[in-house]
């Protein structure tokens, strides 16, 4: 696409972005890697001298017994995400248009609800149960957390690639004789086969480097490598085996977004989604389908119940109380001060980035635009850890304004995603256009191309300060002991128990963090009505 010259937007205009993630991404992963090289001190610390011993470390048995348990649980967690997710993305799509969106909204609505309320609720959920069960703390429980809060990320690419398929492809198969298993593997696998892999790469990597749900729903069996991992940098003072822990699971992170990257996407076919199925077919997509979302919701749902039953009967006395809680109140104000910083800052560099990315001359577009990008892909568990060390080693103290500069990395990938597509739907020709009629480039800007772009950066601040505000893990590790963000002070209460008024607490921080996405959802839309009704005014 030619680039008018009045719309020649600097290549430079990328480079606050990139200079901001190398500092708070890019240096911890180096740190992170020339750590993993060095040898612990005798009382903790580093000894900075050329080793591979904490690589052999791996291999010890106690350790290797926990990466094998680790993979064992990831693969069986994706497993079971595709056993449930295939059947509920089928039925998403093969559902008539009237119930499809809010199908849609079903599996979105629990992925944008805050990650710790989200395990809690779990934990309240198998904390009502016989005890004698022995569901908590067990692998199962674990298992069961894994599959909850990643259904969605499988459902959600799979989703996208069966309303690209052409299900003419299937009526074609049972003409010509195929019946049930043969449809499925030979016609219907094959061509979903990009958004299933995408989707259990995702589950599988993130529950590889799993940090939250085993220590709040395992028991001292269910230790995974994000826990060891935290132990290490945390208890154990042993960076540099940490470090080595760190770099194998950044290592698989990385192998499988390769595989993403050459396997994960497939060709658009034509959108001919109909309930082609038989009835016994279509009777076991929907109870496959009723047991996802009911592991999705039945949770939650609970916690919500449990957090207005009180002795009396109903009331809101837990909400009450939590927030008379001094702890409690100060946590959310950090949060909501971090949260608030993050999504500022974010739109300012992304919106920069942005235009960059779509409108500038910038030689090696999809170079820089996967760097930019990068941080959505890597553990946040790695991430947290990293910036541990490299604050720590550079003597820059722990607290929310280094809680808040990591989170910027981490949100400001949002604005650019949400900002870049905004800005390629509109016509290029639009500030030359400006420009013929008088306006000079700052006017140009400022009068025709900013107030277009403006709800999609509303929206990707929106998203930003949603993704701040529900952060943990990179909270947990730069916040230091002092201070507390809300779902870090959550966590603290809830992983040695469950109470009614944590229920409450979790409900406010699920209302809050779904507020923030249904209000980007709002914006994307009013953003396309307006693209639309351009598009008709032109006509």
């Amino acid at each position: 696409m030619r680039i008018p010259e009045s719309a020649r937007y600097s290549a430079f205009w990328i480079t606050p972005a990139l200079i901001w993630s190398g500092v708070f991404i890019g240096i911890p992963l180096l740190l992170l890697t020339v750590t993993a090289f060095a040898q612990r001190g005798v009382y903790g610390g580093v000894i900075w001298e050329w080793s591979f011993q904490n690589f052999e470390r791996l291999f010890d048995p106690l350790y290797f017994g926990v990466i094998l348990q680790s993979l064992r649980l990831a693969a069986l967690s994706t497993l079971a995400c595709f056993m449930l997710g295939y059947p509920l993305a089928y039925w998403m799509v093969t559902a008539g248009k009237r119930i499809r969106p809010w199908l849609l909204l079903a599996v979105l609505l629990p992925f944008w609800s805050n990650f710790i309320v989200r395990v809690y609720s779990m934990k309240h959920l198998l904390a009502l149960l016989p005890e004698e069960w022995g569901l908590l703390p067990s692998e199962f429980a674990v298992l069961l957390g894994m599959v909850t809060c990643y259904l969605p990320i499988f459902v959600l690419p799979l989703y996208a690639a069966l309303e690209r398929m052409d299900f003419s492809l299937l009526e074609a198969a049972r003409d010509l004789g195929a019946r049930g298993q043969r449809v499925f593997f030979g016609v219907l696998l094959p061509q979903t086969a990009p958004g299933a892999l995408t989707g259990s790469i995702f589950v599988f990597t993130a529950a590889l480097g799993e940090f939250v749900i085993p220590n709040l729903l395992g028991g001292a069996r269910s230790a995974l490598i994000g826990g060891v991992i935290g132990d290490q940098f945390l208890k154990a003072r042993d960076w540099p085996f940490g470090s080595s822990l760190s770099l194998l699971l950044l290592g698989v992170s990385l192998f499988s977004l390769v595989l993403f990257i050459r396997h994960g996407e497939g060709s658009a076919r034509p959108a001919g989604a109909s309930s082609t199925h038989r009835p016994a077919a279509r009777r076991l997509v929907k109870t496959l389908s009723s047991v996802a979302l009911c592991l999705l919701y039945l949770p939650m749902v609970i916690l919500v119940i449990g957090s207005i039953r009180t002795p009396q009967g109903w009331g809101w006395d837990w909400y009450a109380l939590a927030l008379s809680n001094p702890a409690i109140l100060e946590a959310l104000g950090r949060s909501l001060r971090i949260a608030a910083g993050a999504s500022l800052v974010s739109a300012v560099l992304g919106t920069l980035a942005a235009l960059a990315l779509a409108r500038a001359r910038l030689p090696g577009r999809l170079f820089f635009q996967a760097l930019a990008t990068a941080p959505i892909v890597l553990p946040e568990l790695v991430l947290g850890i990293g910036a541990l060390a490299a604050f720590s080693r550079m003597g820059i103290e722990l607290g929310p304004l280094a809680t808040l500069c990591v989170h910027v990395s981490l949100s400001m990938v949002y604005v650019i995603l949400t900002v870049r597509s905004r800005l390629l739907t509109l016509h290029p020709d639009l500030d030359e256009a400006a420009a013929d009629l008088g306006a000079g480039h700052a006017r140009a800007f400022s009068r025709v191309l900013f107030p277009l772009i403006l709800p999609a950066v509303i929206a990707g601040a929106a998203l930003s300060f949603s993704v701040s505000f529900d952060d943990f893990l990179v909270s947990f590790f730069t916040l230091g002991s002092t201070a507390d963000t809300l779902p870090v002070k959550v966590y603290s209460m809830v992983r040695y128990g469950v109470s009614p008024e944590v229920n409450a607490i979790s409900t406010l921080l699920m209302g809050i963090t779904l507020a923030g996405a249904l209000i980007f959802f709002r914006l994307q839309r009013f953003a396309r009505d307006a693209q639309r009704f351009s598009r008709i005014e032109r006509r």
